[in-house]
């Protein structure tokens, strides 16, 4: 993965956490003003509430493409190493329109062809996205408690 025909695939992956942490973060300094309590009194249908949560809500929806976008990338490629598996995933992702079906036969197929490949991918990303979401939690509560908000 880190000296191998991979680490294209490995930098790419890691080049692409940095808008992740941006809109995390964003998302976070944005939800820290709303009541996300499930009492029915912190429900605030005004423009005022409004204008609140859109930005929240955009900032964490453009967090979560970004990570599914980023993490199927990665594994496309890190993962179709032998010729006949990349063919066989380029058929997969040409047939199926939907997101997580494509990700499940994705994986099965890669499972079926390329174990060890499979095995080195799942812990890469089990370990950076863990990192990764440990860093932008304390950078978030860094910035929650600094005087400029």
């Amino acid at each position: 993965m880190f000296f191998g025909e991979n680490r294209k695939a490995f930098l790419e992956f890691l080049r692409n956490l940095t808008p992740q942490a941006l809109f995390l973060t964003l998302a976070f300094v944005f939800g820290s003003r709303l009541d996300l309590s499930l009492s029915p009194s912190s429900f605030d249908p005004t423009f005022e509430g409004v204008k609140r949560t859109i930005p929240f809500l955009f900032s964490l929806l453009v967090f979560i493409g970004a990570c599914l976008a980023n993490m199927s990338l990665f594994i496309e490629s890190a993962v179709s190493s032998p010729a006949e598996l990349k063919e066989r995933l380029k058929t997969i992702t040409q047939e199926e329109p939907h997101f997580f079906k494509r990700q499940k036969k994705l994986a099965r197929a890669t499972w079926q062809d390329n174990k060890s490949g499979y095995l080195e991918v799942v812990l890469v990303l089990l370990i950076s996205q863990i990192a990764f979401i440990a860093v932008v939690v304390v950078a978030a509560q860094a910035a929650l408690s600094s005087s400029f908000l």
